[in-house]
């Protein structure tokens, strides 16, 4: 299933070499991340925080889980519904991390599912005519999600490569 998430592009893995000491990296991205949950029912807080950190979830020694935060006025308009899951591998004093990006969580697997029961009533249960005036809409249903879901997967990806090339940079 990863392997058609990386292909349609809702899913990458991130090797990133970085010259800094595992400490500080950790220290470094910590103050560019709000402690909270990365899940999307908390999202709506987001809005009302004072901070202008870019990131919100949790870093730590053993890696990161960390998503872009949303903000009430400036930047990030686009909904921001992908994960980023990190670990660190220590090589020769310096931080080589695995990131694996993940555009597709829980809400689109509920979504798609009530999508595709709502589609299969509707077509049971109207004439020809009305149906596909329907099919036409459950098509852009399904692929406005996807879409979506990609454009998080992008801009996360961007946002974190900045953000690494900041911290090994400042080092």
């Amino acid at each position: 299933m990863k392997s058609v998430f990386n292909k349609l592009k809702i899913a990458e893995t991130l090797i990133t070499n970085l010259q800094v000491q595992p400490t500080d990296f950790v220290q470094k991205l910590s103050t560019l991340t709000d402690k909270g949950s990365t899940s999307f029912i908390f999202d709506i807080f987001d809005l009302l925080s004072p901070s202008l950190n870019n990131f919100k979830g949790i870093v730590n020694s053993e890696g990161f889980e960390i998503k872009i935060k949303r903000h009430l006025l400036g930047k990030n308009k686009t909904p921001n519904v992908a994960i980023a899951t990190g670990k660190f591998i220590r090589k020769n004093n310096r931080v080589v991390l695995e990131t694996k990006i993940n555009g597709f969580n829980d809400f689109f697997l509920f979504y798609y599912l009530v999508l595709l029961i709502i589609c299969s009533i509707q077509t049971f249960s109207q004439d020809l005519e009305s149906t596909l005036v329907f099919v036409f809409c459950y098509i852009l249903a399904f692929i406005i999600p996807f879409y979506i879901m990609r454009s998080s997967v992008r801009v996360l990806k961007e946002s974190l490569m900045e953000s690494f090339a900041y911290i090994n940079g400042t080092a």
